[in-house]
């Protein structure tokens, strides 16, 4: 999303900053010339005005040059990474001429003539502008329309979620309110939802002000704009168990119809749910899926079936728990690939930058998404994907990796320990081990053959599979920090790529 808001530029100083902030030693400039693949007088220029910048956004944060010629932020208090790359991502966004145009066509109902005007743009500015939020207002299935009261014709649930990416995206940081002063109070209150809604007693920052937008555009979008989603009988059968029957869309104002309230209550328990990480709690988790198998809903039986089916074709068995959040999850995005089928994947921050590369993860996801492209090809499914687009097919192939993989345990990192000095270091190594990781993580072995890391002081020859560490001075700190870091990588690996290692 950001190449449309944000010029090249912009991206490289994003980059830079991320560079600068992140690094555990010091950046000189040639760094950051090869880091960037830019010239001298490029990166110079990028520097100065990452610097300007960023004393344009804070009073506390700087970009300086040592006396020995290397880069560095200094920060003053404890801020937060994350809260210094978010807000100058914010800043470059809101400050786009795409932006300022995007607002000015949901807050108002200006023409075109006037838009710019007040704007200080030409008019064929606007129209350049109105033409790219329209190339992705396509792939939500809407399009900006000065003909229409609500600004916009095509799908009103496209629509809702085209204002969500992109208001998400331009509000990187937490604030009480992420829309403009038009924007009624009552309608980014959370009491009610937290009250008869949200099961999770405690929620972040960013889930706060995910909720407040989902709210606050559903209701703008309802009582402003006069717009209504268009729910089918069918969708609303497969997501009743997702409504929690206390919580009503709360809008301060009289309802004039309570069933198209209702019925947008309904479907906001469940957009809610699909679209904010862990705001159920697992127990609620638990509570939905046993009533959907307690039910006749054929949604139910057809996850229920892919369940089934799944789990045999890739030779696993569920765990208690990973059986309830795999349910869980597909149920989610089984009904709304059926129902809604909006693909925005396109417009994910990340999704375009890791595009057609080929990172390690990468490579292995493919070696072991065969299964699960040979499962999808299976003629069983064949008429319940057959209307989902490529990527809407890739994103359900990684939901059943995802189940997969937290159904799938992996193996220890098998330990062997040797230490030829003395007779009590050994055991000293083995018991830091086995207090610092699980034991579901590591398993001290006394046969190297079978062993995935050997750690001794000397040479033990090279009959031996496994990885080595060579650990010599048992009161050398940096020795102790270089061995658990060792040991974590491993296990890391080992997890992460459990099913190809």
């Amino acid at each position: 999303m950001l190449q449309y808001f944000v010029s090249k530029k912009e991206l490289f100083k994003v980059d830079l900053l991320h560079s600068l902030i992140t690094a555990e030693k010091r950046v000189f400039l040639k760094d950051i010339m090869t880091s960037m693949n830019i010239s001298k007088n490029s990166a110079l220029r990028y520097i100065d005005e990452l610097s300007y910048d960023l004393s344009s956004i804070f009073t506390s944060i700087e970009l300086l040059a040592s006396t020995t010629g290397n880069y560095y932020i200094k920060k003053e208090g404890m801020i937060d990474n994350s809260f210094i790359i978010d807000s100058v991502k914010e800043y470059y966004i809101k400050k786009s001429s795409l932006f300022l145009v995007f607002e000015q066509v949901i807050q108002t109902n200006n023409s075109i003539d006037t838009l710019a005007n007040s704007l200080n743009f030409a008019s064929s500015t606007v129209y350049n502008k109105i033409s790219i939020l329209n190339k992705i207002a396509h792939s939500f299935n809407g399009e900006i329309s000065f003909s229409d009261t609500g600004r916009f014709k095509g799908s009103e649930l496209g629509i809702r979620f085209f204002l969500y990416v992109i208001i998400s995206f331009a509000n990187k940081t937490h604030k009480e309110n992420p829309f403009s002063s038009k924007m009624p109070e009552s309608f980014l209150q959370l009491d009610n939802i937290k009250k008869n809604l949200i099961t999770q007693p405690y929620l972040s920052s960013s889930q706060e002000m995910r909720l407040k937008m989902l709210q606050g555009i559903t209701l703008y979008r309802l009582y402003y704009r006069k717009k209504i989603v268009n729910l089918s009988p069918e969708l609303l059968e497969d997501i009743q168990f997702f409504y929690e029957p206390n919580f009503i869309l709360a809008t301060g104002k009289n309802d004039s119809d309570s069933s198209i309230i209702k019925n947008e209550s309904i479907f906001f328990c469940f957009l809610v749910r699909g679209l904010i990480f862990d705001i159920d709690t697992f127990e609620k988790k638990k509570e939905i899926v046993a009533r959907y198998e307690g039910s006749d809903l054929k949604v139910a039986m057809d996850v229920g079936c892919i369940m089934t089916a799944f789990s045999k074709h890739a030779a696993f068995d569920y765990t208690e728990e990973g059986y309830i959040e795999s349910y869980y999850l597909l149920l989610m995005s089984f009904t709304y690939s059926q129902f809604i089928n909006v693909d925005f994947i396109d417009f994910h921050e990340n999704y375009l930058e890791t595009k057609g590369k080929h990172s390690k993860i990468d490579t292995n996801f493919k070696k072991n998404n065969k299964i699960i492209v040979d499962f999808l090809s299976d003629r069983v499914f064949e008429q319940q994907i057959a209307t989902l687009s490529d990527d809407l097919k890739k994103q359900l192939s990684h939901i059943l990796y995802f189940i997969f993989d937290i159904n799938s345990k992996p193996s220890k990192v098998k330990i062997y320990i040797q230490f030829s000095k003395n007779v009590y270091t050994g055991s000293t190594l083995i018991t830091s081990l086995q207090t610092t990781f699980s034991k579901d993580s590591i398993e001290i072995t006394h046969n190297p053959y079978i062993a995935d890391l050997i750690i001794s002081d000397a040479y033990e020859g090279d009959e031996f599979t496994a990885e080595r560490f060579y650990f010599e001075n048992p009161y050398d700190y940096d020795e102790w920090k270089k061995l658990l870091q060792f040991v974590t990588n491993i296990i890391y690996r080992k997890s992460f790529f459990k099913n190809i290692y």
